[in-house]
């Protein structure tokens, strides 16, 4: 019997593609997200919007104004790895869906994007996720600026968004190849969500999807970037402590690290962190580092906050410090329940050891590059 919103409009409820938004507090956002679903040339695929407990009146806007889209509401925050998998249960229990469509709340889809990424995934049978080209609002000289174009790693455990604050000028345009995808926007194949298992829900936020592609990656899968396909990305619209997101984040690394690197590289991770925690500090002190440079000269309403001002979230040093030591310390505490989803990983036939490491460094990133921008 089909369903009807409160507009009498009818609630589709089946599709090759579902497309799952969680949302919580987007009253911002989230009506542009869903109106660009509207606009679609595709429309084999339907909505499904959880509500983590939004308490700015955005879920009964969405229940209003979009009765295509079906809602369910959390009355607590679950969190971004918990809120996904709910919604992505829910959908993959139902007939005829291949594909899931991951979208936060404040990325607005151009008008042929679904279209494409689900015929890039037919395209390349081999691939479990794909993702379009994520842009900022912000253009710089008339030309789009990326968000992302897929995710890079570094070896201990940390991830980065590949091509951030560059100018788009084709660079990433037959680089289709790609660790992973990016969970505010990526399509994967359900088949193989149904063997890899979903996002690990210990993370809370942060990391979740960089998880997940490790995963796939070790199962065998890999990810593409559809450059036909395009997004725009209201970056860091949803607000946290700078404090909390810096521990996530470190918690979430090490989380990453010991699921899913090979044993050598866990061994050798401290000094990559030390690495990177110093690269990060000669940046933040103003030492020449381009990243620290282009902070102290351009304005914020030239460009878009670089990954260092990113990260650190107006902290100072004493401040970052100590949110850095606490996640690791929950990180650190969460070891033996790392280990078990490791030998989870490897009982679905997951491959360790020498094809991790080339997977870590074929992804890896430039360090004082990624830093920079």
């Amino acid at each position: 019997m089909p369903q009807y919103g409160a507009g009498g409009r009818k609630m589709k409820s089946a599709g090759r593609v579902a497309v799952v938004i969680v949302n919580f507090n987007g009253l911002g956002h989230v009506a542009e997200c869903l109106s660009a679903l509207r606009r679609q040339s595709s429309t084999d695929f339907f909505t499904l919007v959880l509500d983590n407990g939004s308490s700015d009146g955005s879920d009964s806007l969405v229940e209003r104004e979009f009765p295509e889209a079906e809602l369910v509401r959390s009355p607590v925050n679950l969190g971004f790895a918990a809120g996904n998998n709910k919604a992505i249960e829910l959908c993959l229990a139902r007939q005829g869906v291949e594909f899931v469509l991951t979208l936060n709340n404040d990325v607005v889809l151009e008008a042929g994007c679904i279209e494409a990424l689900v015929a890039t995934l037919d395209e390349h049978p081999g691939a479990w996720s794909c993702q379009p080209k994520m842009y900022l609002f912000e253009e710089r000289g008339g030309t789009p600026v990326f968000n992302n174009a897929g995710i890079t790693v570094w070896r201990d455990g940390s991830a980065f968004n590949r091509g951030i604050n560059e100018p788009d000028a084709g660079q990433y345009d037959g680089a289709t190849d790609i660790f992973g995808t990016c969970a505010g926007c990526s399509m994967y194949r359900a088949s193989a969500l149904r063997r890899t298992g979903l996002f690990d829900e210990s993370f809370f936020a942060y990391l979740e999807d960089v998880d997940l592609a490790w995963r796939g990656r070790l199962l065998g899968y890999s990810s593409v970037l559809c450059a036909r396909a395009s997004c725009l990305h209201h970056h860091g619209a949803s607000r946290t402590d700078p404090q909390r997101k810096i521990s996530l984040l470190e918690a979430n690394r090490v989380r990453v690290l010991v699921k899913n690197y090979a044993a050598s590289d866990i061994l050798l991770s401290p000094a990559f962190t030390a690495w990177r925690m110093y690269r990060l500090a000669m940046a933040a002190g103003g030492s020449g580092e381009p990243g620290a440079l282009r902070s102290a000269c351009v304005p914020p309403a030239v460009a878009p906050a670089s990954r260092l001002e990113t990260y650190m979230g107006g902290l100072g040093p004493a401040e970052m410090l100590a949110a850095v030591l606490r996640g690791w310390l929950v990180g650190l505490r969460s070891l033996p329940a790392c280990l078990r989803r490791r030998s989870e990983t490897r009982s679905r036939g997951a491959v360790f050891g020498a094809a991790a490491r080339r997977i870590a460094r074929r992804y890896s990133a430039s360090l004082p590059e990624a830093l920079s921008r």
